[in-house]
């Protein structure tokens, strides 16, 4: 029964490291990483130097009578414009939010600077007047905008968004919290094409004090893909983050933009800290070695002792889907219980 029981653990977790997700903003910091459900291996997001915008133009009652996600022609791809909207009444009147705020309630995470230009025409559509407002998008917050011109009664204006125009705030980096992981163990962390183009990232390990241990660029000269290696530490979690090339100290400065995805993928067992895939004395002289620098913990040494005696299991069959691996669960229990009876 405790092989069993085993198994049925095993189960649980192959149905945890399964399931991937987007990634929660605002995540910009290590405090505020992005903590990722138990078991989970991978992540997407985007980079990007602006916020993800929505544009919707009120009406005269108040209601949002023209809506654009995507459609402006500056910017990265992800902000909005709307052209042509009638000014009857000689208002200008627009809202501006976050993706996927359709509603205009504030529904939403993004964050970062942006360009907004205007365009008006008159009655008979010539260019009257054009003016722009350099703003910042933050998570939650709608930016409404109203202006008013006798010379523009009846006549129209176009509305767009530049995100990339504004720096500092509005660029992009991205910090996940992996969590529920086997403690003390090695793994490793890649990037790789995601929705939306494929940006050149560089990628960053950060120990439990938030300070950068490791760091890399691109995996080959082939790729604009980034690939490290790390250990997880005594409580079974891993810190990373994502960021466009060359902001060497993860402070969103750079241009990139697009999507990825970051996985990690557990390479030994834990406590195993000389990476022979063996837990056992030897670990302990690497663990002592690392205390004195810094590069482990008392708690790492808690993992070797729990650990201690484990080795990498061979790979000789490949693992069920979830759904298999529930169907063989159970088969094997209710042999079990026909054997006890």
């Amino acid at each position: 029964m405790r092989f069993l029981l085993a198994m049925a653990a095993s189960m649980t977790a192959c149905l945890l490291i399964c399931h991937d997700s987007r990634a929660e903003e605002p995540n910009e910091t290590f405090g505020d990483a992005t903590r990722l459900e138990s078991g989970q291996l991978s992540v997407e997001s985007t980079l990007g130097t602006g916020p993800d915008t929505v544009l919707g133009v009120e009406g005269l009652f108040g209601g949002i009578d023209y809506f654009d996600d995507d459609g402006s022609p500056l910017g990265d791809g992800r902000a909005s414009g709307l052209f042509g909207v009638p000014t009857s009444s000689g208002e200008v009147q627009f809202k501006i939010s976050g993706y996927p705020d359709e509603g205009f309630f504030g529904n939403h995470g993004e964050a970062g600077g942006y360009t907004v230009y205007v365009d008006v025409y008159d009655l008979f559509d010539d260019l009257v007047d054009t003016y722009e407002y350099d703003e910042t998008l933050n998570p939650g917050v709608v930016n409404s905008f109203s202006e008013f011109g006798s010379n523009w009664i009846n006549g129209s204006f176009d509305v767009y968004i530049d995100n990339t125009t504004v720096g500092g705030f509005g660029d992009d980096v991205d910090f996940y919290r992996f969590t529920g992981l086997p403690p003390g163990a090695r793994f490793s962390a890649t990037t790789s094409a995601g929705e939306g183009g494929e940006p050149d990232t560089a990628l960053g390990l950060f120990n439990d004090s938030g300070e950068l241990v490791g760091f890399n660029d691109d995996l080959s000269e082939e790729t604009l893909f980034s690939q490290l290696e790390g250990r997880t530490n005594a409580s079974g979690e891993a810190v990373l983050a994502v960021t466009g090339y060359d902001d060497l100290d993860f402070e969103g400065a750079h241009d990139e933009g697009g999507g990825y995805e970051l996985a990690i993928e557990i390479l030994g067992p834990s406590g195993d800290y000389n990476d022979n895939g063996v837990v056992d004395a030897a670990d302990f002289t690497v663990w002592r070695d690392g205390l004195e620098t810094g590069a482990f913990t008392q708690g790492d040494y808690q993992v070797w002792v729990d650990y201690f005696g484990q080795s990498v299991a061979p790979a000789a069959v490949a693992a069920p889907e979830p759904s298999a691996c529930c169907m063989v669960l159970s088969a094997m229990l209710a042999m079990a219980c026909r054997r006890r009876a």
